[in-house]
């Protein structure tokens, strides 16, 4: 008779570094991805810090990048983070700070995370909650050469209702973002790299469940594995 083992693991960040970027309110696990060495862990609650936005607070192996100042201590509420984290030989390293290009109260960025092919999703599901029909963002960051994560693209839906980027999937070429939260159902829509227009994200599908008009939860989780996509749908009857 075989019998299987599930071994699990609890990161934490050394207490000197978790007192000056997290409280135990900043939601700082509420999302995890990982590929490779890497770890991403997303804190969506988290107070905006006092790093330029859109860059990381260190560099490879956590050499400093440049001169950043020291974390806030206040700020705007509900801003978000995501915390990277690179395997080394004596544990994890922290050795990046994310947060978004535009950061504001309230984005919530963090919620969601997808990593694959060198290229980390990060959903923001409250982003222009009073402004716009469909809210939350989704950040684009990939792995450059230097080692360092830069932010290359911000994805939106269409829709009317619901929530952006309540479920994530990404590889090298694609990205699929679920939008189903608030919904009867879906869309889930699906980005694509396109080497023509300069590297860039672009749509190239709004994908819908026929006939839904009962809450089934369309897009309630998402899997992308080279061209297939796997869509969950956890209430259809």
């Amino acid at each position: 008779q075989r019998t299987s083992r599930l071994v699990g693991l609890a990161v934490t960040l050394p207490p000197r570094t978790r007192r000056a970027d997290h409280h135990p309110d900043d939601g700082y696990g509420e999302a995890l991805a990982s590929e490779g060495n890497w770890l991403a862990i997303g804190a969506p609650n988290a107070r905006k810090i006092g790093v330029p936005a859109g860059t990381s607070t260190k560099g490879p192996s956590g050499r400093r990048a440049q001169k950043q100042p020291p974390a806030a201590s206040k700020g705007p509420p509900n801003v978000g983070a995501v915390g990277l984290l690179l395997r080394a030989k004596d544990g994890w390293r922290r050795e990046a700070t994310l947060t978004a290009s535009d950061a504001k109260a309230d984005d919530h960025f963090g919620a969601t995370l997808s990593m694959g092919g060198g290229v980390l999703v990060v959903g923001a599901t409250g982003v222009d909650a009073d402004q716009r029909a469909m809210p939350g963002a989704a950040y684009v960051f990939e792995l450059q050469p230097s080692g360092h994560w830069t932010q290359t693209a911000k994805l939106r839906g269409d829709s009317v209702g619901g929530a952006f980027a309540t479920a994530l999937s990404a590889t090298k070429r694609r990205i699929a973002v679920a939008a189903s939260a608030q919904m009867p159902w879906g869309p889930v829509y699906l980005f694509e790299r396109h080497l023509a227009a300069g590297r860039r994200w672009l749509q190239v599908a709004r994908l819908v469940l026929e006939k839904d008009r009962n809450g089934s939860g369309f897009g309630a989780s998402l899997s992308l594995s080279g061209d297939r996509l796997l869509v969950g749908v956890p209430h259809l009857l």
